[in-house]
């Protein structure tokens, strides 16, 4: 597990992508395969429980028990965390799907009650992750996923709360990674974090265009160059 994270690590320091992240912040990261998936989710676990966070990962591409296996292997107690209340692996049917159906509101309004228990429980904020394959299978609702997305842009920077949306590049269409691109201000892609230049804001304004007829590969591939050069390592 180890020397699958270091391989997925891609900065000239060696340290984690999701260490840039913090309280306010919403972003998503877009994986290929399950190694990507898990060096992410661990690394964005574990800093949150290092940083006193409440943290709540939402499985769905894997499983409760790889999740809990691949943050083991890295020394977390999984159960001693779960059982102080600083973390919880979860399903969509306890969350994004509950009751059959996804409503946006219901998620939303569930964020918020969480962030305000872990400032009651002491925690230094509340950190969520989810896996959103879910949405490829269209429960009742699920076309709102674009809408639920852009209102986290709105919610998060008014409580103590960050968000981590995980997108499996091979099983969503491009024309729907376009647009999940489209409404997260961070990113996280072939192990670095890039600020977005083609996020949408919250009111509708775009602090960057999208060339048309790009792709959504390529538009991954244009930000990932964007965050090189700003970084001089080109």
């Amino acid at each position: 597990m180890a020397e699958s994270r270091q391989d997925w690590r891609n900065d000239e320091t060696g340290s984690c992508p999701t260490a840039g992240l913090a309280i306010h912040d919403h972003a998503a990261l877009f994986y290929y395969d399950q190694r990507e998936l898990l060096a992410a989710a661990v690394d964005y676990l574990r800093l949150g429980l290092e940083r006193g966070e409440k943290c709540l990962y939402v499985a769905d591409d894997t499983n409760r028990y790889i999740i809990a296996g691949a943050l083991q292997a890295e020394g977390i107690d999984v159960d001693a965390e779960e059982f102080s209340g600083a973390l919880t692996i979860t399903t969509r049917e306890e969350t994004y799907t509950a009751g059959g159906c996804f409503r946006p509101e219901n998620v939303l309004g569930s964020i918020i009650e969480i962030s305000q228990r872990a400032r009651k429980e002491g925690f230094a904020g509340f950190r969520g992750a989810g896996e959103m394959t879910w949405a490829l299978e269209e429960f009742p609702g699920s076309r709102k996923l674009l809408h639920y997305e852009a209102q986290l842009n709105a919610l998060y920077p008014g409580i103590k709360a960050m968000g981590f949306c995980q997108y499996n590049l091979w099983r969503f269409p491009a024309e729907v990674i376009e647009e999940i691109i489209r409404v997260h201000p961070r990113i996280v892609y072939r192990g670095l974090l890039c600020r977005n230049p083609y996020y949408i804001l919250p009111e509708g304004d775009r602090s960057g265009k999208i060339p048309r007829k790009v792709g959504a590969g390529r538009l991954l591939e244009m930000i990932y160059e964007y965050e090189t050069l700003k970084r001089g390592w080109v």
